[in-house]
């Protein structure tokens, strides 16, 4: 008989195997890969080449140059913020689900927010 404190195995041929790695992409190929049309580019460009130019033009002890280097800093963390909103609503119906039949969908979402505090980006 098995008493409540032992854990018996069902499967003893289950072997799990990771998928092969993703494959690098080289720099020149990647640029590539995310279409923009030729007058996105260009206004990018200016943008970009005017932005540096302005920033090595700033004294490195100025408060100017401290707020232009927060705003690099700054740049796509609404987007990371939104792609990372999109994760957790997935996330959440099953943890719902689960926390209407264990407690363990409310660890899960615990776990997920100390993740997500020490995750310094």
């Amino acid at each position: 008989m098995v008493s409540a404190t032992e854990t018996v195995v069902a499967e003893q041929g289950l072997t799990l195997t990771p998928p092969d790695p993703v494959p690098t992409v080289a720099p020149a190929k990647a640029a590539g890969l995310v279409p923009v049309e030729d007058a996105k580019r260009t206004e990018l460009d200016t943008r970009v080449d005017g932005f540096v130019q302005e920033l090595v033009a700033q004294d490195v002890n100025s408060p100017e140059f401290g707020r232009r280097v927060d705003a690099i800093t700054a740049m796509g963390a609404k987007e990371i913020r939104e792609a990372a909103g999109q994760s957790n609503r997935f996330l959440d119906r099953p943890v719902r689900a689960m926390d209407q039949e264990t407690g363990v969908g409310k660890d899960l979402a615990e776990l997920r927010r100390v993740v997500e505090d020490l995750d310094p980006g």
